[in-house]
């Protein structure tokens, strides 16, 4: 087992096993086909950190780097860029460049904050409203980082007596909601007595 930002490192996740893993589940796997290609981003303190070798891979880009290793290269067509694992600065071409934060050695891969890889790769970035996506374009090619943290969002309605669940900001699927006696749910916190 690998420790990762205090917790273990997360295994590639199928979206069907979250949440109930049946209706849920399928509406969410149709939703995020609409997202192709995408990886898997990590929330760290509010950030969300990405592992830079698959990134590049589908932006045309090459990471050069192996764990243990005391600096790390990018190769893209028209950059040569050399940093140093948790250095907040970067050489691009051989000239120095000021990174907002630094790109991260965690159980044997290079992760970066997806915003700094518009200074690092010059990389164009869409953020969603929420946060739990963002598109990113190089050179014609685009690929989408779904947050893994920020997938699933919720609403609740006491008056409507319903609950919203949200897949990356969409709608997609809502429940009734009705807990108390006489179909009126008073406002407190509660213990579930019978299951």
């Amino acid at each position: 087992t690998v420790s990762v930002f205090g917790g273990l490192a997360p295994p590639e996740m199928k979206v069907a096993e979250v949440g109930d893993g049946g209706d849920l589940g399928r509406r969410a796997r149709r939703m995020l086909a609409t997202y192709r290609p995408y990886v898997l981003a990590q929330e760290k303190d509010d950030i969300a950190y990405v592992a830079l070798a698959p990134v590049l891979d589908a932006l045309g880009g090459e990471v050069k780097w192996s764990d243990g290793d005391v600096q790390g290269s990018i190769i893209l067509p028209d950059a040569l860029i050399t940093f140093t694992p948790g250095e907040p600065a970067a050489l691009r071409n051989y000239q120095p460049l000021p990174l907002p934060a630094p790109v991260l050695a965690e159980y044997g891969q290079l992760r970066a904050p997806v915003k700094v890889l518009e200074q690092l790769c010059e990389v164009k970035i869409q953020a969603s409203r929420d946060g739990n996506w963002f598109k990113l374009m190089r050179g014609g090619r685009k690929l989408y980082v779904i947050v893994r943290e920020r997938m699933y969002s919720m609403e609740v309605s006491r008056s409507g007596r319903w609950l919203q669940v949200f897949f990356l900001g969409q709608p997609i699927k809502q429940y009734p909601l009705c807990t108390g006696a006489g179909e009126n749910t008073p406002v407190g916190h509660f213990h579930i007595q019978n299951k």
